[in-house]
């Protein structure tokens, strides 16, 4: 009698195909591996990024800051206006450049990016020991270099040092974030 039984029982096995849902495999393709977010730093290409950066310079010692906006032609090359400010004892400046800057893929992680930046603009300078006290508007070349560190899919954080070349260097050093859209 079971062997009649197991006859019946693979009859109908091999009448269904010769599966049985809970032991079946899915037919359906194996999901892809996800992509990355748009906007993340590892798929930047064709996306925008702003942030803004709070730091200091010395010589002469300023409270400074930076707010920026680029664009990304390729993951690693962008352009964008760079806007700085900084005031203390011994005077002020702003400044607007156009800027250029290359970061590089690390091999081992894409969690961070060194990267170095230039550019040409024209910077409003006052201060207490350079022209006499007055104001003067003059050409400027930021160069410099710093580092990304993605936080988020959207969001890094930000340190550099930019060497300002006009009728003086002036050095700063900044630290904040960007956020990638």
């Amino acid at each position: 009698m079971w062997k009649r039984i197991w006859i019946v029982v693979a009859g109908a096995v091999v009448a269904a195909g010769g599966s049985f849902p809970a032991l079946a495999k899915s037919e359906e393709p194996a999901p892809a591996p996800a992509a990355a977010p748009s906007g993340s730093i590892s798929s930047r290409s064709g996306h925008f990024g702003a942030g803004g950066c709070l730091g200091f310079t010395v010589d002469p010692d300023l409270f400074a800051g930076q707010a920026g906006a680029e664009y990304y032609v390729t993951n690693e090359v962008a352009f964008g206006p760079l806007l700085q400010g900084g005031t203390g004892a011994g005077g002020r400046f702003w400044s607007l450049a156009g800027m250029v800057k290359y970061s590089a893929a690390l091999r081992n992680t894409e969690r961070a990016r060194p990267y170095a930046e230039a550019g040409i603009g024209f910077a409003n300078l006052y201060f207490d020991d350079l022209n006499h006290g007055r104001n003067k508007t003059t050409f400027i070349f930021p160069i410099g270099a710093g580092a990304e560190f993605e936080l988020t899919d959207q969001i890094t954080g930000d340190a550099n040092i930019l060497f300002d070349i006009s009728e003086d260097v002036f050095v700063g050093l900044y630290f904040g974030g960007r956020y990638l859209f």
